[in-house]
């Protein structure tokens, strides 16, 4: 198994920006388009044969819409507000959380996708461990991860409060 990290160490600890209706709306910006665009290209899932693709923590369902086009994907999420707001496409969304992935068989997903979860979720190596478990041994586990930096800048430029940015 292969495994591609972005960000920050599990350990930090970052708030979620403030409100699912704000992150939505960042989503949709230049630079929340951006961010996708960034992660899929170093993530490069070949679109040449279709790949079993876990999407954990699926959020508004971006990242499964953007490969359901081309593997099937299965994607679960636990908030109800980001289900309500969630991109529809080809792909089967499961509302709940790890008790899924427990139910799924092992070595099962040629890629499993984790992104912005881990840094919310209270018994991460519990998490990461069920991952894992249902990747294949040539499959690839994809983190990302929010981190403090990206927050700093993010309070500095698209907030305009320096300010505050030097005080996170």
């Amino acid at each position: 198994m292969s495994f591609y990290f972005r960000g920050g160490t599990l350990g930090d600890n970052v708030s979620m920006i403030n409100g699912i209706e704000e992150y939505y709306l960042l989503t949709k910006q230049p630079w929340g388009k951006m961010f996708y665009d960034m992660v899929w290209g170093q993530i490069n899932i070949q679109n040449d044969k279709t790949c079993n693709i876990l999407d954990f923590g699926s959020g508004f369902g971006i990242t499964s819409e953007h490969y359901s086009k081309n593997h099937k994907v299965i994607a679960i999420e636990p908030n109800p507000l980001m289900l309500e707001k969630r991109t529809k496409g080809d792909y089967e969304q499961l509302a709940g959380g790890i008790e899924h992935v427990r139910a799924m068989p092992d070595n099962y997903f040629d890629f499993v996708i984790c992104h912005n979860v881990l840094e919310y979720c209270e018994d991460q190596g519990r998490i990461f461990k069920e991952l894992a478990r249902v990747t294949k041994s040539k499959g690839y586990l994809s983190l990302v991860k929010h981190n403090k930096e990206g927050k700093v800048l993010h309070t500095a430029v698209f907030n305009e409060d320096p300010q505050k940015a030097l005080k996170l």
